[in-house]
């Protein structure tokens, strides 16, 4: 039997150690502006700009320095998301 079959791949230290989440990169970028493209229940794509204010596994929780508002978006329903300016990650 070949043994190499079943070795992993090479992986970078520091990915295979410290993996981000999708959590992680929105908490490292508090206080940038991105726009959130989620789906609702009815399968309808909307699109929120705002800054991201803080982010969990539960919720996201963006501003809108326009108008003032605040959104508490939920991540099961998030598509993906598309920063203005360079993120940390």
């Amino acid at each position: 039997m070949n043994n190499n079959y079943y070795q992993n791949p090479i992986i970078d230290d520091k990915t295979y150690n410290n993996p981000l989440t999708y959590i992680d990169i929105f908490n490292l970028n508090r206080g940038k502006m991105a726009t959130f493209y989620i789906d609702n229940e009815s399968k309808e794509c909307s699109e929120l700009h705002g800054i991201i204010e803080k982010a969990s596994y539960d919720y996201i929780i963006i501003s809108d320095p326009k108008t003032g508002k605040w959104t508490l978006l939920l991540p099961n329903y998030l598509n993906y998301v598309i920063f203005d300016e360079n993120i940390n990650y």
